[in-house]
């Protein structure tokens, strides 16, 4: 308990906050009014593959007045970050060796590093767009982030899964549960 008054540092965090959550009712009018509307939140999901069930949660699914489905995945930050991006990256030189295999190759000759996107839209499955829900630290960044051009190259994300597991060892974005060798959790 802070007493009757707050403390400035907590004060300011309570006012950006306002701000945020103002700026992010605002984008969601504007998002209800293009004909989107949120049919599931915090869907639990899992796949097998290669015999470990992997497991993740879809932070929102949303479904267009004209049917489209879009899974998306909310992203706190200084600003809006691009989905493409987090999930590929391109090497100026050659990639490391155990990043030359073809599995590991995204389209348009990037290396998967993050799959829990395409994860969540293979998991889900019929998916026609998937990105980020930015919650950014101004206006102009709290926004979907679409991933453009989503198509059926990043939508194989099993295989692509499999192998980044092998492949990814420093636990960042793989978290292996303790209590069931077999089951492994995207965060």
């Amino acid at each position: 308990h802070f007493g009757e008054e707050l403390p400035l540092a907590v004060s300011l965090q309570v006012e950006s906050m306002k701000l945020r959550l103002g700026w992010f009712a605002e984008e969601q009018a504007k998002i209800r009014a293009e004909g989107w509307r949120i049919v599931e939140v915090e869907k639990d999901c899992e796949l097998e593959i290669s015999g470990v069930i992997v497991s993740g949660q879809i932070d929102r699914i949303e479904q267009h007045d004209d049917g489209r489905v879009r899974v998306l995945d909310y992203k706190s930050s200084k600003g809006a970050k691009d989905v493409v991006r987090e999930h590929q990256r391109k090497y100026r030189l050659d990639p490391p060796a155990h990043l030359r295999a073809k599995e590991v190759m995204a389209p348009g000759g990037a290396i998967w590093t993050n799959l829990q996107v395409p994860f969540y839209a293979d998991a889900f499955g019929k998916v026609d767009e998937i990105g980020y829900f930015a919650v950014g630290q101004d206006e102009t960044n709290v926004k979907i982030t679409p991933w453009d051009d989503f198509g059926e190259e990043e939508k194989k994300g099993e295989e692509d899964v499999s192998l980044v597991m092998t492949v990814h060892d420093n636990g960042e974005d793989i978290d292996e549960s303790d209590d069931d060798q077999n089951k492994t959790t995207l965060t």
